[in-house]
């Protein structure tokens, strides 16, 4: 059944997952017996699947389809590789980058502004703090938050929202064997994950929800994961994950079952490589 409530839940879904609130996890028990490698046809859900792409690659493209909602995302890059620019169906993205960071701003299919985010670098690339201002249905600032982040040994630990100079939400990070297993959520863990063991995370980007999830949020916190993800449970959504792989070792489609959507979702990557 496509509904309304299905279109809202998958587009949370995207945020969710970016800002780093849905996260992956560990297992090293898991079977890997369910990913595909070489897909013997070259379309999955109407989608053509990029065989070709090896060695060193970036996406430009990205199909997101659940159901019969379908997005489709091109993406520009500037000369260093970083991306300048997204455009989907359902909205634009610009990543604006200075000598701190970059700036994040997000803009609806009405090309009205919806968000933005000014977000500051460590020296290895990683975030350290983002303002996050959330505007209203014309375009104008009514809320803005600032999200503070802390490193242990390189790894994310902990993620604090403060408004109005008051804290309102702490997340903790919780590592096993070089993957995020659990999130806490202001003293209560609700968030669990766990990977595919045999199978690392690609060292050349992100990939299916992680890079739709930095497109629409304009950050990226839990990007030194070892290991693709398999499960998730966050509160009662439970989601399932797939892949298939080219001859070439990438990743040419990720589909997620979720528990609360009556079908699964694509996505289809399209690369530029070297």
């Amino acid at each position: 059944m496509k509904t309304k409530n299905n279109t809202k839940n998958f587009r949370v879904y995207l945020i969710l997952v970016l800002i780093g609130l849905i996260s992956i996890s560990c297992n090293q028990d898991t079977s890997d017996d369910d990913l595909q490698q070489d897909p013997e046809e070259e379309h999955i859900n109407n989608e053509i699947l990029d065989l070709d792409a090896k060695g060193s690659c970036k996406t430009v493209k990205m199909i997101v389809v659940n159901g019969e909602i379908r997005n489709s995302y091109t993406i520009n890059y500037n000369a260093e590789d970083k991306i300048t620019q997204a455009i989907g169906d359902f909205g634009k993205y610009t990543f604006e980058q200075n000598s701190e960071g970059y700036f994040f701003s997000s803009y609806n299919a009405s090309g009205i502004l919806t968000n933005t985010k000014d977000v500051k670098l460590n020296s290895s690339g990683k975030p350290v703090s983002f303002v996050e201002t959330i505007m209203d249905d014309k375009g104008k600032p009514y809320r803005e938050q600032l999200n503070e982040i802390t490193y242990v040994n390189g790894k994310l630990s902990e993620l604090k929202v403060s408004e109005d100079g008051y804290q309102i939400r702490l997340y903790r990070y919780f590592w096993n064997n070089g993957n995020i297993t659990e999130i806490e959520d202001n003293g209560i863990i609700e968030r669990r994950y766990e990977y595919y063991s045999e199978h690392k995370y690609p060292t050349d980007g992100l990939i299916g929800v992680d890079f739709v999830g930095f497109l629409q949020t304009g950050i990226i916190l839990i990007d030194g994961n070892t290991n693709l993800m398999k499960y998730s449970k966050v509160d009662t959504i439970i989601s399932d994950f797939t892949y298939q792989f080219n001859e070439h070792g990438k990743i040419v489609s990720q589909k997620i079952i979720r528990n609360d959507l009556s079908d699964p979702i694509y996505f289809t990557p399209t690369y530029n490589c070297e």
